[in-house]
């Protein structure tokens, strides 16, 4: 199977995860695992910046046609797809992206990737529930709780999702 069809299989599949499974589980009320950004993590280093923008807002969207937010995560998809080659770019060396063309877990390693992860889901989440709580922008301490509290778990599971997603170490060099 192509690799187009693979990372198309997982946008299609990541999107109906999130919409179907985990928007329906709220930890005390108020955390909602976003899986679907699993998508954007995990996309191989060299992918135009452009293509990337684009993957991130259609992704957003996708999101948000299911789950009538008006925009919000395709705002902050794009937002996290923007700052995801900068920061690869500055976390890792010349000599390590060309060695490792994907940033996952087994790749990259543990220490890595978490940090990865944390600060594009922190980021993600900022701008979500930032916008999402715009109007009614009374409590900013309780909206910076709520973003805390989902990046962690969110971030968690991602984690926990790359250990099932890809292949053996061996596997990672074809």
């Amino acid at each position: 199977m192509s690799k187009f069809w693979q990372y198309f299989f997982l946008f299609v599949g990541c999107v109906l995860a999130q919409v179907f499974v985990f928007d329906n589980i709220q930890l005390w009320g108020f955390i909602v695992p976003y899986i679907y950004l699993l998508f954007l993590l995990i996309l191989p280093n060299n992918v135009s910046r452009p293509f990337l923008y684009i993957l991130g807002f259609l992704l957003g969207l996708s999101v948000d046609l299911f789950s009538s937010t008006l925009c919000l995560h395709a705002a902050a998809t794009t937002f996290m797809a923007f700052l995801r080659a900068p920061l690869i770019s500055f976390t890792t060396s010349q000599q390590q992206l060309q060695k490792t063309p994907l940033p996952i877990l087994r790749a990259m390693g543990f220490a890595w990737t978490a940090r990865f992860i944390v600060l594009l889901v922190f980021a993600h989440h900022l701008l979500l529930h930032f916008l999402s709580t715009a109007p009614v922008f009374t409590t900013p301490w309780l909206t910076l709780l709520r973003v805390i509290a989902n990046t962690l778990v969110t971030s968690l599971i991602l984690l926990i999702a790359e250990f099932f997603i890809y292949p053996p170490q061996e596997r990672l060099k074809n």
